[in-house]
């Protein structure tokens, strides 16, 4: 299995450490939001698309950050029958392998949504916009121009919190026993 460097930052403050380990390692430290609180491999788009990052900050949850890369389909399957067999933390339940998953799902974000039977044209909607106004970020020079987009950024946002709001029945998921707290 690949070994891989990564940092994990302290929750609050500015510790941090450098930590070596396998993949199943690394997202038993908490990497992956999606693993650690709801118990699932997702599908291999959505776990590319999350290690294509190279980070994952929580706030004050603290941060992962390390050199991007994907997985091939047999470090997949070795990494999801590696985490499904894992044995839990006390009062944890088991990590399940998630099937059935439709195409559109790509990312944490569309992953969250159909698991929580958020509208589904509704949320790709959004999320592609939100895509778009990401991108237009990162390419424009002109600080002020940046702000402005940022700012269209964040009310994108609050849209989407708002789609959250109205449609997420928190008690409703389609993993057994997973639910938003």
């Amino acid at each position: 299995m690949r070994i891989l460097r990564w940092t994990e930052f302290a929750p609050v403050g500015d510790g941090q450490v450098e930590v070596s380990g396998t993949l199943v390692e690394f997202f038993l430290s908490g990497a992956c939001s999606v693993i650690v609180y709801f118990r699932v491999v997702p599908p291999i788009a959505v776990l590319n698309n999350f290690l294509a990052s190279g980070i994952n900050e929580k706030g004050m949850g603290g941060a992962w950050k390390w050199a991007p890369f994907n997985v091939t389909e047999t470090e997949y399957n070795e990494l999801a029958s590696a985490l499904v067999a894992a044995v839990p933390p006390h009062g944890f339940r088991a990590i399940q392998h998630l099937t059935g998953v439709p195409e559109w799902v790509s990312d944490e974000s569309d992953l969250l949504a159909w698991l929580f039977y958020v509208p589904e044209q509704l949320h790709l909607t959004l999320s592609s916009e939100r895509k778009m106004v990401q991108a237009e970020i990162l390419r424009e020079k002109n600080e002020q121009c940046r702000a402005e987009l940022r700012e269209k950024l964040l009310e994108l946002e609050i849209r989407a919190a708002n789609l959250w709001m109205e449609n997420v029945d928190r008690r409703k998921c389609r993993v057994p026993g997973a639910r938003l707290e």
